[in-house]
């Protein structure tokens, strides 16, 4: 196995290296990945912020006194804030707003909070050490700012609230429920626990790069308005978690300019289309968590039901946490019953996980397996099949990726 291999990356944000996956010889491999796209520097990055789609520039709104709430989606996510913020911050400096006006929460909505080595990772040493960030609790202190024409009540966090002029920065990938997030879809992640409940139980939505104008995404705008958000700088990446686009502007404008270069950037073949004999879902950069990860196993939900899965994760914080969508919801159920629920069909072969970590989650059934050594487990597979011969199809960086 030398000459058959992919490389890619793997640990977003913990290590973000290089690996590479080999295959026998005698197998082939069709890839599958976002269009290949140039990737732009910190000048660019800047350029796009001072000329935002859809209104005025920051200076216009900015005054010294003006306090500017930064809302960034969290560690979960693969957006390039150490990017992004630094050069955000250099343009409200030079806007005149005064750096002890200037405050980072985090949109973290029901997900773990983030250590101090996370932030650091997530923002950079030099924005830690100058600019205040919080973590968003919610639970509290929030403050109520009204209901949607839908009736949705929006609870959303204090800090946010009392602040003068609300930035969000976050990116725009393929989503469940949403379409596609990214644009006021951020605010969310900074209110209540009820408010996020609600929009994900009470609002119908789409499948993964579905339409946005569905009513999820509407609701959404109007509390994202509700709740003073008036600017947003979303990112689109590459495979390898570079930069390769800034949509900045007004929260609806240029979210949808966004939209339409994400469509034609991470559509992919739909497998359950192609003859394959294996599906292979390379999870990163939504690789850190087996619930994280499940943005990126919709090609194994989506394959005919005789193909092998094979989902490339690193898991390095393994099953992972969230309060809204937690991995196993009750610990008397089989974690099977719970992936048959979200897969919505019969694992007819089992679905492996490959991870990183030195010893394996626990998975209380033989259908869901978990495995650290990729020589073995291909080795294996053509020993049980008896035969050399298999097509791949490999959805790289598949988090990104949705069905066309």
């Amino acid at each position: 196995m030398v000459n058959n291999f992919i490389r890619s990356r793997t640990k977003a944000w913990y290590e973000d290296r290089e690996v590479v996956y080999s295959f026998p010889d005698s197998w082939t491999l069709r890839v599958f990945s976002p269009q290949s796209q140039k990737t732009i520097d910190e000048r660019q990055i800047y350029n796009s912020i001072q000329t935002p789609i859809g209104r005025a520039p920051l200076f216009a709104d900015l005054k010294p006194h003006t306090k500017v709430c930064i809302l960034s989606d969290d560690i979960s996510r693969p957006t390039r804030t150490d990017l992004i913020i630094p050069v955000l911050l250099q343009i409200l400096r030079e806007s005149g707003v005064q750096e002890k006006n200037v405050q980072i929460v985090i949109a973290s909505g029901t997900h773990p909070g983030m250590n101090t080595r996370e932030k650091v990772l997530k923002f950079g040493q030099k924005v830690c050490a100058r600019v205040q960030i919080l973590d968003h609790n919610y639970e509290g202190p929030l403050q109520y700012r009204g209901q949607t024409s839908l009736g949705t009540a929006i609870y959303v966090n204090e800090s946010v609230a009392k602040s003068d002029f609300v930035i969000g920065v976050g990116g725009i990938y393929a989503a469940q429920k949403a379409g596609f997030s990214g644009g006021a879809k951020l605010i969310l992640g900074a209110c209540g626990s009820d408010t996020i409940r609600h929009f994900h139980s009470r609002r119908r939505g789409v499948e993964r790069g579905g339409s946005v104008e569905n009513e999820f995404r509407k609701d959404l705008l109007e509390a994202a308005r509700l709740c003073g958000l008036r600017f947003i700088v979303n990112n689109l990446l590459s495979q390898d978690r570079e930069v390769t686009d800034i949509f900045a502007g007004d929260p609806q404008e240029a979210f949808l300019a966004g939209v339409e270069k994400a469509r034609r950037t991470y559509a992919a073949p739909d497998p359950n289309n192609l003859l394959l004999d294996m599906v292979v879902a390379d999870a990163y950069p939504f690789d850190a968590s087996c619930v994280f990860t499940r943005k990126g196993w919709w090609p194994l939900k989506r394959c005919q039901a005789d193909c092998h899965r094979l989902l490339l994760s690193a898991i390095p914080k393994g099953v992972g946490d969230h309060g809204l969508f937690p991995f196993v919801p009750h610990r008397r159920h089989k974690l099977l019953e719970w992936l048959r629920r979200h897969m919505r069909k019969t694992l007819a072969r089992p679905m492996v996980f490959f991870h990183s970590l030195n010893t394996n989650p626990q998975a209380p059934d033989p259908s869901i397996q978990f495995t650290n050594d990729l020589a073995h487990y291909l080795q294996s597979l053509e020993a049980a099949m008896n035969k050399q011969e298999f097509t791949v199809g490999f959805y790289r960086a598949s988090s990104l990726l949705y069905p066309s």
